[in-house]
């Protein structure tokens, strides 16, 4: 089977396996995912569903995501749902908007250091 073959078959089951996940209460963990796909549970094989996600939702497909309580994927059902994942990805955007801030601050204070240190150096005692 031929790589774009193996891919069309990966991107169909699990459309068909998230279709038997109807519903946040019925949501599939990502180990899970990647374990009826065929890879292991671990986080290789959990990064290989997380990429072939990302090429069904790339291709148009509505796919839930939840880390809450009913944590995984799932077929939303209801606009709620919808709306439920929206939040949770704009959550992770404001997260790393937030890291990126404080690293920013951070390495411009380390700069900051370097440079006084620097100017301590360069005065005669």
């Amino acid at each position: 089977m031929g790589e774009a073959s193996h891919s069309i078959e990966l991107t169909r089951r699990f459309l068909w396996i998230l279709d038997q996940h109807r519903g946040l209460a019925r949501a599939i963990s990502v180990a899970d995912m990647a374990g009826a796909l065929g890879f292991e549970r671990d986080k290789a094989g959990q990064r290989r569903a997380q990429l072939i996600k990302a090429a069904v939702v790339e291709a148009g497909h509505l796919v839930g995501s939840s880390c809450g309580h009913s944590h995984g994927w799932y077929q939303p059902e209801t606009d709620a749902e919808i709306q439920a994942t929206i939040g949770q990805y704009e959550a992770r955007i404001r997260s790393l908007a937030a890291l990126i801030r404080k690293t920013r601050g951070a390495a411009g204070f380390k700069t900051y250091l370097s440079q006084l240190a620097m100017e301590f150096e360069e005065q005669p005692i």
